[in-house]
């Protein structure tokens, strides 16, 4: 069982490499695909190095802290609007 599920997940993971330069070109344009997906992948990076830092300080309120960041982070994605492109002359 505990084979199957790490599959499943590790089989999930990969789905944001996928679906960000995606949403960065449809968001910021073409043009700053590359800079966006870059603090993007930075912003990740250090969220894997520092998230666990920080969860380890507050073992038994962890679970609750996430919580948080999740909703946090469903709501903004509910409510994010693309910028508004520049009309073309």
């Amino acid at each position: 069982m505990f084979t199957i599920a790490a599959c499943y997940l590790l089989a999930c993971y990969g789905g944001g490499f996928a679906t960000m330069p995606p949403f960065a070109a449809d968001s910021f344009g073409p043009g700053y695909i590359g800079k966006v997906y870059g603090i993007m992948l930075t912003a990740w990076g250090c969220a894997g190095v520092v998230g666990p830092l920080v969860f380890a300080q507050i073992p038994g309120q962890a679970l609750y802290v996430a919580a948080g960041l999740l909703m946090c982070g469903f709501v903004l994605a509910l409510s994010f609007r693309p910028p508004a492109r520049k009309a073309k002359a």
